[in-house]
C-alpha cells in the first residue's frame, strides 16, 4: 500500500513540475533556461550533440496548404527527462516555447498557421534541447530550420496503399486499398475505391484533369484498361482491350498513360515480362519488360496502332509518357531477350527450364537489363525517328519512369544500376525537357534507399514520389521544385502512412479543391467479378464451389468463352467429362482459334473412349498453336495405342523438339520404338524419362522389358523392382517370373 501510495505521490509531482514548466516557458520567466539556449549564439553544428532529428529535413520548404507535421527526434544522452522545443526566427524573436516528455511535438494548428505565415518571409528555427530535472544547462540539443513557399500544391494525391510482401497481397487482393488525400488534411486520405477481387495496377491520369484511366487484370488475361471520365462519383465501366491490337493474343500491357488531353493511350504490347516473386518484405517483387513495343489506343476513333519509330521488335519499348504538350514521348528501351533465351513461347507460356537460367543469371548478377530514355515525335500517331535522352542512355545504368512536368520544362526520372520498377538503389534525376542540359540528381533523394514513382503538380512546383528511408514499407514525400530545377529535402507525408501498409503511384490529379467521393468499378457487376472468385476457388482446390461462381458468370454474360472454358476445365478435374465437354464446345463456338480449348476437350474425348474425336482436337490444338507440346505428346500416345508407331514417332520427336525434358512424351517414343523392335532407341528415351522423373515406375517397367529383349535379366529385375516399389504393381508377376534365381545375388 505505501508503494503504491509513493508512486502516486510521485506522479501528481512530476505532473505539477511539468505545468509549472511550461507555465513559465509560455511567459517567458524561465531565464536560466532561456539564457542558456540562447540560437542566436550557437550554429546549427555546434548544437548539433546527441540529438538526431528524423522529421522534418533541415531546409525543408512546406506549401503554404500543409497540415501540422510532427517534428520527431532520437536522442543518444541518457537520463533526459524532458526536452524543451524553442521557436524563432532569423532575428532569434521568440515565436514558440514548448516542454514535451516524448521525443517529438506537433505544434497546435493556430500556432503552424502562424509559423507557416513568418516563414514565407523568413527562415524559421526549431531547437531542441534535453533537459535534465535539474533545469541545468541542456544535456543534447539539436536545430532544424525550414521556410514556406508561396507555392501552393493545389491538387490532391491518388495512390494505393498495399500490404506487403507482394506473395501475401496476391492472395488477398480484396486488401487493396485507394486514397485520394490533399497535404492540407490532417485526417489523412480518403479510400475511395478497395474489395476489388482483382488486380489493378498503374493508373494515370490526364493533365487537363478530365480522365482517369487505370489497368486491370479482367477476364484473367491482365489486358484490360479502364477509362473513365472524373466526376463526384466515378464510375469504371468503359474498358478496352489491348489484345485487341494483336489478334486477341494475350498481353500484360503495362505502365499505360493518358496524354494530356484525354485522348491517346500509350502502353507495352507484344511483350514478354519478367516476373519472381522474392522473400524479402520491402523489395518482394523484381518485374520488368524484356521485349515489347510502344501501342497506341485513340479512344476517338476506338483505334489500335504501333507507334512508329518504337515498334522495333529487337527491342524492348516500355514505359511511355507524354510531353506537357502531347507533341512528343519519352519511354525506355533496351535490347530485348529473344524467346530462344527467355523460354517464353508466347506472353504467358514458358519453357521452365530456360527460364529459370534467365532467373538465376539475373538474381547472381551473371546477366545485366539496363534500359536507356529516349525521346520521340508523336506526330498524330505517325511517330519519328526517336533520339536519346543524353545522361540517362548509354551510361551504363538503368534509366526509367520519365516524367515531364505540365509547364514543359522539366523531366524526371529514376536511374538505377539494373532493370527497372521496384530497386533499392533507384535514385531520381531531372533534366530540361528539351535536352539542353545534363542531369541532375535530386537532392530529395535517400541515398541508401529506394526513391520513385514520382508525379508533378499541375503548377510544375511540387514533386511526389515514394521511398522507403523510414523502413520496408514504402511512404509518401514531397519536394519543392523552383524555376531553376532546384529541389527542397524531402517532406514526409505522415498523414499519408498507415502502418504495416506501403503507399505507391502516387498521382497527383488537377482537379483543384473539387475531389471525387469515390471509384465505383462498375465492371465488376459483370460476369468477371463470378468468375474470378471461380478461378480462385479452381486454384485452392474447391471445384464445387467453383462450379457455382462459373454458373453465375455464365447466367451474366453468355458469350464470355473463358467462363465456359473455365467450368469445362473444372468439370474434367471432376472427371465430369460429359459436362466438361459441353462447357468447352461452347467455348469453342465463342472462340474458335483458342488451341487450349480444344487441347481439354482432346482429353475429355480421350477419357471417354472417343479417340477420333480426341485426335481432331488435338490437330486443332496444335493448328491454332503450333507450339502446343502436351498435344502433340497426346496424339504421340494415341498412335501408339492405335499399333501407329512411326507415327507416334513423328508426333512426339515434335513434342520433345518443343520440351526436350518432357518425361511422359520421352516415355510414349520408347515404348513405340520399343514396339517395331528399335531397343536401343527405346532404351535411351526410357533412360532419359527416368533421369528426369526418378519415381516413373511405368517407364523402369518398360526399360526393364527392353533388357529382356536383349537378354540382360539383372538389369530388367532392377528395374522390375524399381517399377514395384515405386507403386506399379504389373510388375510383380514379372519379378516371379524372371528373377526368383537371382534372389540374394
Amino acid at each position: 500500500m505505501s508503494f503504491n501510495k509513493n508512486l502516486k505521490r510521485k506522479t501528481i509531482i512530476f505532473s505539477f513540475i511539468y505545468l509549472f514548466l511550461l507555465f513559465l516557458l509560455n511567459q517567458g520567466i524561465f531565464s536560466q533556461t532561456q539564457s542558456s539556449i540562447d540560437v542566436s549564439e550557437l550554429s546549427l553544428k555546434s548544437l548539433s550533440k546527441g540529438i538526431y532529428i528524423t522529421n522534418p529535413q533541415n531546409g525543408t520548404i512546406y506549401p503554404p496548404e500543409f497540415a501540422c507535421p510532427t517534428f520527431q527526434w532520437e536522442d543518444s544522452s541518457k537520463n533526459v527527462d524532458w526536452w524543451v522545443v524553442a521557436v524563432t526566427d532569423s532575428k532569434n524573436t521568440r515565436l514558440a516555447n514548448q516542454i514535451t516528455n516524448t521525443n517529438s511535438w506537433k505544434p497546435a494548428r493556430e500556432l503552424w498557421e502562424k509559423l507557416k505565415k513568418n516563414g514565407m518571409k523568413d527562415e524559421i528555427t526549431v531547437s531542441i534541447y534535453g533537459m535534465l530535472k535539474s533545469f541545468d544547462k541542456p544535456v543534447s540539443s539539436s536545430i532544424v530550420k525550414f521556410r514556406t513557399s508561396k507555392d501552393s500544391v493545389g491538387a490532391p494525391i491518388f495512390f494505393r496503399e498495399v500490404p506487403l510482401p507482394f506473395s501475401f497481397i496476391l492472395r488477398h487482393l480484396e486488401m487493396l486499398r485507394w486514397r485520394l488525400g490533399y497535404v492540407s488534411s490532417d485526417s489523412g486520405a480518403k479510400v475511395v475505391m478497395e474489395k476489388l477481387p482483382v488486380c489493378a495496377n498503374c493508373h494515370s491520369f490526364s493533365a487537363d484533369g478530365s480522365t482517369i484511366g487505370m489497368d486491370l487484370d479482367a477476364h484473367s488475361d491482365k489486358d484490360a484498361y479502364g477509362i473513365a471520365q472524373i466526376e463526384k462519383n466515378i464510375v469504371l465501366h468503359r474498358m478496352i482491350r489491348w489484345s485487341q491490337f494483336q489478334n486477341n493474343e494475350k498481353t500484360y500491357a503495362i505502365l499505360t498513360n493518358i496524354s494530356p488531353n484525354g485522348r491517346y493511350l500509350a502502353s507495352t504490347l507484344r511483350d514478354n515480362e519478367f516476373f519472381v516473386v522474392q522473400p524479402d518484405t520491402a523489395y518482394s517483387q523484381l518485374f520488368f519488360p524484356i521485349k515489347g513495343i510502344i501501342a497506341i489506343y485513340d479512344k476517338e476513333t476506338d483505334k489500335y496502332f504501333a507507334l512508329p519509330g518504337a515498334d522495333d521488335t529487337n527491342y524492348v519499348q516500355s514505359n511511355a509518357t507524354w510531353s506537357a504538350d502531347g507533341k512528343f514521348l519519352y519511354y525506355c528501351k533496351a535490347k530485348a531477350i529473344p524467346s530462344h533465351e527467355s523460354g517464353f513461347i508466347t506472353s504467358f507460356d514458358r519453357d521452365s527450364i530456360k527460364y529459370q537460367k534467365l532467373v538465376d543469371d539475373f538474381y547472381y548478377g551473371r546477366r545485366n537489363h539496363k534500359f536507356d530514355l529516349y525521346k520521340i515525335p508523336f506526330n498524330e500517331g505517325k511517330g519519328g525517328e526517336p533520339v536519346p535522352v543524353p545522361g540517362a542512355s548509354n551510361n551504363d545504368m538503368s534509366n526509367y519512369f520519365p516524367k515531364a512536368s505540365p509547364d514543359g520544362k522539366w523531366l524526371v526520372y529514376c536511374q538505377a544500376k539494373n532493370f527497372m520498377l521496384l530497386q533499392p538503389d533507384s535514385r531520381l534525376y531531372i533534366v530540361q525537357a528539351d535536352l539542353s542540359t545534363l542531369p541532375r540528381k535530386l537532392d530529395c533523394n535517400s541515398d541508401n534507399k529506394m526513391n520513385s514513382w514520382h508525379s508533378w503538380s499541375p503548377n510544375s512546383r511540387w514533386l511526389v514520389f515514394s521511398s522507403k528511408r523510414r523502413g520496408p514499407f514504402t511512404n509518401l514525400y514531397l519536394s519543392h521544385i523552383d524555376e531553376n530545377g532546384q529541389d527542397s529535402p524531402a517532406i514526409w507525408l505522415e498523414n499519408f502512412s498507415y502502418p504495416g501498409k506501403a503507399c505507391n503511384l502516387p498521382e497527383f490529379v488537377n482537379i483543384g479543391n473539387n475531389p471525387f467521393n469515390s471509384i465505383k468499378p462498375k465492371f465488376l457487376e459483370s460476369d468477371y467479378f463470378a468468375f474470378q472468385d471461380g478461378v480462385r476457388k479452381v486454384q485452392e482446390g474447391d471445384f464445387a464451389g467453383a462450379i457455382i461462381d462459373f454458373n453465375k458468370a455464365a447466367a451474366l454474360d453468355s458469350n464470355n468463352f473463358m467462363v465456359f472454358g473455365s467450368r469445362g476445365y473444372t468439370y474434367l478435374e471432376m472427371k465430369k467429362y460429359d459436362s466438361a465437354i459441353i462447357d468447352l464446345t461452347q467455348a469453342i463456338h465463342l472462340k474458335h482459334n483458342e488451341a487450349k480449348l480444344y487441347n481439354m476437350r482432346g482429353f475429355a474425348y480421350l477419357d471417354i473412349g472417343k479417340k477420333a474425336e480426341a485426335i481432331e482436337d488435338f490437330k486443332s490444338a496444335v493448328l491454332f498453336n503450333p507450339k502446343d507440346f502436351e498435344s502433340y505428346n497426346a496424339l504421340g500416345y494415341i498412335m501408339v495405342q492405335d499399333g501407329k508407331n512411326e507415327l507416334a514417332i513423328d508426333y512426339l520427336n515434335r513434342a520433345l523438339k518443343l520440351q526436350k525434358d518432357y518425361p511422359e512424351a520421352l516415355y510414349e517414343r520408347g515404348t513405340a520404338k520399343y514396339n517395331i523392335k528399335d531397343f536401343e532407341g527405346a532404351l535411351s528415351d526410357f533412360s532419359k524419362a527416368v533421369k528426369i522423373k526418378p519415381d516413373f515406375a511405368v517407364a523402369y517397367y518398360y526399360r526393364a522389358m527392353v533388357f529382356l529383349a536383349i537378354n540382360d535379366k539383372r538389369q530388367a529385375c532392377y528395374d522390375l523392382n524399381r517399377a514395384y516399389t515405386a507403386g506399379y504393381n504389373e510388375a510383380y508377376p514379372e519379378i516371379e517370373k524372371y528373377c526368383k534365381d537371382l534372389k540374394g545375388k
